[in-house]
């Protein structure tokens, strides 16, 4: 299967594809590549990523920066459960946990309770803070909670 996935991605890389499958399963990857290949016959792109979304969250050694760029990082397990543990560790208004790239994608894989995902992903869609050597693992948005208090005015 890997050599169908474009070459700059983490499932390129034989490691990063078995890493995935030992996840996902390897007969549930081999059942969804088919399906997104079919789908993309029809114009939809992403469907294996989206059934498969380990195949999408795990990163190989070309896709994280040090120290962790000799390690199959693999996708969070509780995303939900670490982003309210975030906003109540740090008092903050709300936290989430995403998985955004420099392609215009963006995920929010995990948010605490108040936030809206949808809203959160469009806001971090052109990846504001950076990609490569910004090391941005962590974020803050300004004014996120005076956006919502004047949203919900209208």
């Amino acid at each position: 299967m890997r050599r169908f996935v474009p070459g700059e991605g983490s499932m390129a890389s034989l490691y990063g594809m078995q890493a995935a499958m030992n996840l996902e399963g390897e007969w549930k990857m081999m059942f969804w590549f088919f399906i997104g290949f079919l789908a993309k016959l029809v114009g939809k792109n992403g469907v294996w990523y989206a059934k498969c979304r380990q195949a999408s969250l795990t990163d190989d050694v070309t896709g994280t920066m040090p120290p962790f760029d000799k390690c199959i990082v693999y996708g969070p397990a509780e995303p939900d459960k670490v982003a309210e543990n975030i906003k109540q560790r740090m008092g903050c208004y709300g936290a989430v946990v995403a998985d955004v790239n420099d392609l215009k994608r963006s995920a929010v894989l995990g948010h605490s309770k108040g936030l809206n995902p949808k809203e959160i992903a469009k806001i971090l869609i052109d990846n504001p803070f950076g990609n490569a050597s910004q090391k941005t693992p962590i974020v803050v948005i300004k004014n996120y909670a005076q956006f919502v208090k004047n949203r919900n005015k209208d």
